[in-house]
């Protein structure tokens, strides 16, 4: 397992694709429009739970990378030379996760961060000195709202093991991409905005988002593994 570890580090830190990739959505993300926003804080926490453009970014990389992996019979390798199929699974599993969850980040953070040097501020400083702004804002708020985010994406996490190349794994991933954000977006002025003030927030509502958002990944992780398990390589 540290043998996969070490090597699937190495050849995703030394990759120009992810390189160049990361420096492209990053443009992309500097293009976001913050106008329709009353402060940065509402684009924040509001592009936490917009997964359209990070589902998009995920869908071409797990095209390039994971198809890239299996055209150059690196997964194969692997399990040709003993790696069990769940471990290898299971590191570019989580790989896939967390390189969404730095997309989300990125489209979150990025323009927030140039609306708070136009703006001065952050917007939502009033009235929160007394409940600890920063703490309550991430655990309360931008938590459960990128595990939520993270679990509507789970599909794209099943995608690249299923089709095993570069070009099917891409379209299928942007239709799965464009249509269920259409179907499970929240409305920007219901979750999670009518939390914002101390006094509305039902902390059960908060552990249910995440313990739902977990259970999703993890019965993603398990279709994920029946499907890779049953794979025929050529």
């Amino acid at each position: 397992m540290d043998s996969i570890v070490c090597a699937h580090i190495y050849r995703f830190a030394h990759s120009q694709v992810v390189k160049i990739f990361f420096s492209i959505y990053i443009i992309v993300c500097l293009l976001s429009l913050t106008s329709e926003f009353a402060s940065p804080s509402d684009l924040l926490i509001q592009s936490l739970i917009d997964m359209s453009i990070p589902s998009l970014g995920l869908s071409i990389f797990s095209g390039i990378y994971i198809g890239t992996e299996f055209r150059n019979r690196t997964i194969q390798n692997q399990i040709s030379h003993g790696e069990k199929r769940s471990s290898i699974l299971l590191m570019n599993f989580l790989m896939l996760i967390i390189v969404f969850v730095v997309l989300v980040f990125i489209y979150a953070f990025v323009p927030a961060f140039l609306f708070f040097l136009k703006s001065g501020n952050m917007g939502i400083l009033s009235g929160y000195e007394e409940y600890g702004l920063w703490p309550q804002y991430f655990t309360r708020l931008c938590i459960p709202a990128t595990l939520l985010t993270v679990a509507r994406a789970s599909g794209l996490f099943i995608i690249p093991f299923l089709f095993k190349d570069t070009v099917r794994t891409i379209l299928t991933s942007i239709m799965y991409s464009l249509v269920v954000p259409m179907l499970t977006q929240s409305d920007r002025f219901q979750y999670p905005y009518q939390y914002y003030w101390p006094g509305n927030i039902d902390i059960s509502i908060d552990i249910a988002i995440v313990a739902i958002s977990i259970i999703i990944l993890f019965i993603a992780y398990y279709v994920a593994l029946a499907f890779f398990k049953r794979a025929q390589f050529k």
